[in-house]
């Protein structure tokens, strides 16, 4: 009993202090020590007991609502400061006004409350790029046991890189025939609510988005050119870009080239601009297609209207794009992950355009983070590469174990990569291979983050796309 007092006294005075909890303290063992009086006064010390308590859980939870509040208002204040002073938009000696009106603007009280918030020590570390700073809160309790003028100092820190930090997201959606009718609908709207808050006004140039829908494939838009139009004939693995061109200019067809492929024209060498997976070792590697094309196997049955985008700070843009999501086909997951990919690859900077070339963490003076976000309704039911070529494509049980397997070894390689990768269930059973499969793709749970989110409802799908949004804007504190 007594290490379970000591353990509340020391709950207690993390958020309150040690004076108010002493001075508590005081009162009872007064009362305690008293022998006199009779059953009335047993009873109106119990009495007292009991309203103390009472009224130390109220101020108890009262003082952690407020620190809550004050400590996220912190954190953007700090955050939005690191931020101006990386793009040049104020100096140091401009920092603490702006801090103190970024804190006032995120604290959501009135005019008057504000007074009684401060912003204290206020810091640069030129060594480690670190703008911190602490909070602090005049908090009136209701109960006089809290001391003589009942009055409570909260207190809390928060610190944030100064130095340019870019964010890069790739984010997959289903856009499956299962995802139809009113999923589709609160796809959109999560979606959208995702980008809106990763973008803001779409102004700054640190951080850009992707936006890869899949089904049965991906649709690559310009992309196609690199991509490499298979029969599964005589390649074993796909042809480098480079040979590919040299083969087309010199009036060969490239061994195993579908027979539907157009070598002619200046458009897509094949019906449609849609890819599978690559084969062999690169279905699980970034390299560009100067090391591996990637395939477009010939039994594909339906792309996806909507094409990629690699990333682009344009949130006009990419919001646009996703309101024309159209549900159709079945599941290739794996296919989706692996494009994610090659939006954050640093090896595919020379074949995406300007603008959305990724940047190289190791190579750039500048903190480069990634993220993944993968979403998906359903199973990865469908798979090509290594498929045998006399079964039917669909939802085959092989198919199925082949997909995830290639999913989870994608997952498992962009994690080595230094992706940071967030997956969504959207509508599935708790104990089925996607759920699974989803839990074990997420990065690991890192203290309070969450990397992986279940979502029942169309409201569930909006607020793990705004956790996951704001968990990315987070991240970029250092505490």
């Amino acid at each position: 009993m007594g290490s379970a007092k000591s353990a509340v006294f020391r709950w207690s005075t993390d958020y309150l202090g040690a004076a108010p909890m002493l001075n508590l303290l005081s009162h009872y063992r007064r009362f305690a020590k008293d022998e006199a009086g009779n059953i009335a006064i047993m009873f109106g010390l119990t009495a007292v007991v009991l309203l103390t308590a009472g009224g130390l859980a109220v101020e108890v939870s009262r003082a952690m609502t407020e620190r809550s509040s004050m400590a996220n208002a912190l954190d953007a204040a700090v955050l939005a400061t690191a931020r101006s002073i990386s793009l040049g938009e104020i100096t140091r000696a401009e920092a603490e006004n702006y801090m103190n009106a970024m804190f006032a603007a995120n604290l959501n009280v009135s005019a008057e409350e504000v007074a009684g918030y401060r912003i204290e020590n206020i810091q640069f570390n030129e060594t480690t790029k670190t703008l911190s700073a602490n909070g602090t809160r005049d908090f009136d309790t209701m109960f006089r046991f809290f001391g003589e003028n009942n009055a409570l100092t909260l207190r809390t820190n928060s610190a944030a890189l100064y130095g340019t930090t870019y964010v890069e997201v790739a984010m997959t959606f289903d856009v499956t025939g299962s995802m139809g009718g009113a999923r589709l609908r609160d796809l959109k709207k999560a979606a959208t609510e995702g980008v809106t808050l990763l973008l803001g006004d779409g102004e700054s140039e640190t951080v850009r988005v992707s936006s890869v829908p899949y089904a049965e494939a991906v649709n690559a838009g310009s992309l196609a050119r690199y991509v490499f139009p298979d029969d599964g004939g005589a390649n074993t693995a796909p042809l480098r870009f480079g040979d590919f061109t040299t083969m087309i200019e010199s009036g060969q067809r490239p061994a195993g080239l579908s027979p539907s492929a157009n070598l002619s024209g200046s458009g897509p060498l094949a019906k449609d601009t849609c890819a599978t997976e690559r084969k062999g070792d690169y279905a699980v590697m970034p390299d560009g297609p100067d090391r591996a094309m990637v395939n477009r196997d010939d039994r594909l049955s339906s792309c996806p209207t909507v094409a990629l985008i690699p990333l682009t700070n344009d949130k006009d843009r990419l919001t646009s794009s996703i309101a024309t999501f159209t549900a159709k086909g079945v599941t290739a997951g794996q296919i989706g992950i692996q494009w994610a990919w090659y939006m954050l690859a640093p090896e595919w900077a020379d074949y995406l355009p300007e603008g959305s070339k990724p940047r190289d963490p190791a190579t750039s003076s500048d903190t480069v983070k990634k993220y993944a976000i993968i979403m998906t309704d359903g199973e990865f039911n469908t798979a090509f590469s290594g498929s045998n070529r006399q079964l039917p494509q669909g939802p085959q049980e092989r198919e199925a174990v082949r997909a995830t397997n290639q999913a989870l070894a994608l997952c498992k390689a962009m994690k080595e990569d230094r992706i940071t990768v967030f997956t969504i269930g959207f509508g599935l059973r708790d104990g089925t291979r996607a759920m699974n499969m989803l839990r074990d793709c997420a990065t690991p749970q890192d203290g309070a983050i969450q990397y992986f989110y279940s979502a029942t409802t169309g409201a569930d799908l909006t607020a793990a796309y705004t956790e996951i949004s704001r968990t990315i804007q987070s991240l970029r504190l250092v505490r």
